[in-house]
């Protein structure tokens, strides 16, 4: 299900690996505004995010807002929806759960195992719990269809190997039923590779003894991939139905990539190093929020939030062969949030959201030439920019279980600052080429119908229009010399999606989902006419058999239409066809405590990809064993 009206960002359970770890694809992933109990990610320099460090093996939901979402969780960077995790909390004396999954090829190899642990307790007073997990992969093979390419032969993907380990605690106290203080930490450690592009002529050119690479013909290596989270949170009800909440926080990233440059053809893993570099980057904040109902017919919150986000560039000085600091950049956020909720009949509820932030640059400078001295980016005075943005929504309960709603969301996003800070490659290497780049802002329609019929049906349908306006693209400069990031007019966007699920009997669950979209957009410069990877058609159908009790097998299959994978109308290589795969698994409870499950993804062993030629793995079977108490 597409999490807004606006493209290229879809939500794929891969199902498995941390019982639903999941992966976001798509084009406009720093649109979106990611939290993990609350917490913004720290992704201070792109806002872009590797949604296969999130293991959902200790998570206790997973909330997806499309279009209208609430103010309370501002900062500018929701536009596309907002995603948030919230972490299970023990509610019993003794709790334990265990699960281990082994994947194998088509050939029977062993490919990868994922295993999670979690302990917790909750008392009178006070709770803990700790998780641990490992998820590996040593490789994946591509399906029997893939047609090799000038590095890549087939098999087993070159460089798909990745190991992620992450530590997970949490204790609470509760002096009463009404008060929950958490204190958390998460400590996480990834390790992965890139693979390079599968494509049979790839875009490349010499430079002196080595590739220069474009295309994605470059070789990129993570040995370093390191989060740090720490947080407090209080929840308290200081009064009749009035609650404050508190939360405090420091999330830190640190990330190494080493690039390479493919040598020989007939040897892909000889490779010439070409960089060494990485980020340092944090987010640190407070927040408090109340909520407040007046009377059962009015309902107010707020909250009010401070942010300071940094950013540090990493990078290695091929003469000494030490690392060095080239570029820092701290910026400060203030956001203000707040919501009003009245019910003017039994029926019908109305909620308005307003939401403001402001951000001032702090800190903006780089590296000179020589390398002697950090100096400012130029034309990065301390600005001040602003978002101010506004939502509504009508929902009317035609009977208990069943609703229909219209919502309107203006939804703004700072541009990013990698989008601000690009520089040319001028002597000085310090002139900042977007560092007036606008606000991107979209306008967000959506009316619906949801509920349930009889117990055992239920659906959802919606119908969605979007616009997005000072929409902001990558233009390149002298054969990608270098690139700098633009406002482009207008893009609209406009569509349908249905949901529903249906409880046949004791024995058959079927369901499914399916998204119609298209766009339009104003634009003068041809190549900003297409939105890439953003299929107009996209859907997903699941069944579940269970002939017995304890045995249950669950069939699914996803599609996708063709797609855009970048806006070059005169790229032969520029569409991607569109494919459909299904999965299989077989479920078993031993008995309460024990559960068995036996599975294959991609079925069919079908060649796809969502980005240009990086072809997903072929058939993949699972064997795993899953332990409660």
């Amino acid at each position: 299900q597409a999490l807004s009206g606006i493209p290229g960002l879809t939500l794929q359970d891969v199902g498995g690996r941390g019982e639903g770890s999941f992966t976001i694809r798509g084009s406009t992933l720093r649109q979106v505004g990611v939290y993990i109990d609350d917490i913004p990610v720290a992704t201070a320099y792109r806002n872009d995010y590797d949604f296969n460090n999130v293991m959902v093996f200790d998570a206790e939901s997973i909330d997806v807002s499309k279009g209208y979402s609430s103010t309370l969780l501002n900062g500018g960077f929701g536009l596309a929806g907002v995603l948030n995790v919230k972490t299970h909390k023990p509610t019993r004396p003794l709790e334990f759960k265990a699960q281990y999954l082994n994947y194998f090829d088509r050939q029977g190899d062993d490919q990868g195992r994922f295993f999670g642990v979690r302990v917790g307790s909750k008392q009178e007073l006070f709770y803990f719990q700790v998780s641990a997990v490992q998820d590996q992969q040593d490789f994946f093979t591509l399906s029997k269809s893939f047609r090799p390419g000038y590095f890549e032969n087939g098999g087993r993907r070159g460089n798909s190997d990745f190991r992620n380990r992450r530590l997970n605690v949490i204790a609470g106290l509760t002096p009463s039923d009404k008060v929950d203080i958490t204190f958390g930490t998460v400590l996480q450690d990834f390790v992965k590779g890139q693979p390079v592009s599968a494509e049979a002529d790839p875009n490349f050119t010499f430079l002196g003894t080595g590739f220069g690479a474009a295309g994605g013909t470059r070789l990129w290596r993570w040995p370093i991939y390191r989060t740090q989270r720490y947080y407090a949170n209080i929840d308290a009800e200081v009064a009749e139905k009035t609650r404050v909440q508190f939360l405090a926080y420091y999330d830190k990233h640190i990330d190494m990539v080493e690039s390479y440059a493919a040598l020989i053809k007939e040897k892909p893993a000889n490779h010439l190093i070409l960089s060494d570099s990485g980020y340092e980057q944090y987010v640190a904040g407070l927040r408090g929020r109340f909520t407040r109902e007046l009377t059962p017919n009015h309902k107010i919150s707020w909250s009010i939030g401070f942010r300071e986000l940094s950013h540090k560039e990493i990078s290695k000085n091929r003469t000494t062969l030490r690392h060095y600091v080239s570029e820092r950049i701290k910026e400060k956020y203030w956001d203000l949030g707040g919501e009003y909720s009245y019910k003017p009949t039994a029926n019908l509820t109305a909620v308005l959201g307003l939401s403001y932030s402001r951000r001032t640059p702090r800190v903006v400078d780089k590296f000179s030439s020589n390398l002697n001295s950090m100096v400012p980016i130029e034309n990065s005075a301390m600005e001040r920019n602003d978002l101010f943005d506004w939502q509504l929504g009508l929902f009317y309960d035609l009977y208990s279980d069943q609703q229909i709603f219209f919502t309107y969301a203006r939804k703004s996003r700072f541009p990013a600052m990698w989008e601000r800070f690009q520089r040319a490659n001028t002597p000085s290497y310090n002139q900042a080429l977007s560092i007036d780049l606008k606000p991107e802002k979209a306008d967000h329609f959506e009316i619906g119908y949801r509920g349930s019929y009889d117990g055992w049906l239920k659906f959802a349908t919606s119908a969605f229009y979007s616009t997005i306006n000072d929409k902001i693209t990558m233009v390149s400069v002298n054969f990608n010399t270098f690139r700098y990031a633009i406002n482009v007019d207008k893009a609209v966007t406009y569509g349908l999606e249905l949901g529903l699920e249906a409880i046949v009997n004791k024995y058959l669950t079927i369901g499914g989902s399916v998204s119609f979209m298209d766009w339009e957009t104003e634009t003068q410069e041809r190549r900003d006419k297409l939105l890439t990877y953003a299929p107009k058609v996209q859907g997903s159908l699941f069944t579940v058999f269970s002939p017995m009790e304890n045995l249950s097998f669950t069939a699914e299959a996803n599609a996708r239409s063709a797609f855009y994978c970048s806006t070059d109308l005169d790229d032969a290589r520029n569409k991607a066809p569109g494919f459909l795969t299904a999965d299989l698994k077989l479920s078993y409870d031993y008995n309460e405590h024990l559960t068995f499950e036996l599975g294959a993804r991609n079925i069919f062993d079908k060649n796809y990809y969502y980005a240009y030629y990086t072809p997903r793995p072929g058939r993949t079977f699972f064997l795993g064993l899953t332990g409660n108490y």
